[in-house]
């Protein structure tokens, strides 16, 4: 990062997640003042904190559901308070789950959505306003190419990642013109501790890892990546993209 991005305020949310933690490493590697906002308690945010690099900024960590509006809020009063306005923010935290569409029940159905969708729309409505009194800003959205994908199996996840998608880019179109800058990423498959409980070994020996997403989104936030503006980057890894891909074909019709 150069020497006006050592002083941008980093928000990602899902922090102590294995995406999250690695992205608020690289970031706060890089220099940038890093907060972490997760659902786990406050001690188990403590310890990530405490692993993140300390290379000339601050770092904080917060228990936080972003589903809840009063908790959002008073968690952004908390991390302007010691680190200032939130400049760049990672939405990170996502939940899945690999069922049957009538076997997952009203209510699980409702939290991953709140937790994919709902909750990202939380966090920018919050860090939106400071954004635009400073003239520039950057939102970046952890989608999945299930983004644009249909599969079996994960219903929820894909209708809320779809919406995630469709939320960044309908933001992007809304706020280009007055600095902010929003960007979708979109991993295919990643090692993490959430899909070692559904893979074999074998099959995800290629995989990606969370690392390789934090590397991607380094450069998205960075000066390099201003041009990076309502993209969605798609990363597949060596792996296979799997499900039936859609695109919009309505543009000229």
């Amino acid at each position: 990062m150069n020497e006006r991005e050592m002083s941008e305020t980093v928000l990602v949310t899902g922090g102590a997640g294995d995406i999250g933690r690695a992205i608020a490493s690289r970031l706060a590697q890089g220099g940038a003042h890093v907060a972490i906002w997760d659902l786990v308690s406050q001690v188990s945010i403590d310890q990530v904190v405490d692993t993140l690099p300390k290379n000339g900024g601050k770092s904080i960590g917060i228990s936080c559901d972003i589903t809840d509006v009063p908790q959002v809020q008073a968690a952004l009063i908390q991390t302007r308070k010691i680190l200032g306005p939130v400049t760049v923010l990672v939405n990170s935290a996502g939940l899945g789950q690999y069922a049957c569409f009538l076997d997952v029940s009203p209510e699980q159905w409702q939290k991953i959505v709140d937790t994919n969708l709902v909750g990202p729309a939380n966090t920018i409505r919050a860090v939106i306003p400071d954004m635009l009194h400073n003239g520039h800003g950057v939102i970046v959205n952890i989608c999945s190419i299930w983004s644009t994908r249909a599969g079996p199996m994960r219903s929820a996840y894909i209708a809320s990642k779809w919406g995630l998608l469709g939320l960044t880019r309908a933001l992007s179109e809304e706020y280009r013109d007055q600095g902010i800058r929003f960007v979708a990423i979109s991993p295919g498959p990643v090692l993490t501790n959430m899909t070692k409980s559904f893979v074999s070994d074998s099959s995800s020996s290629n995989w990606m890892r969370p690392e390789d997403v934090a590397q991607v989104v380094e450069y998205v936030v960075s000066a390099k990546g201003r041009n990076f503006v309502g993209s969605e980057l798609e990363m597949f890894g060596w792996g296979q993209p799997a499900g039936e891909k859609h695109t919009d074909r309505s543009a000229g019709d």
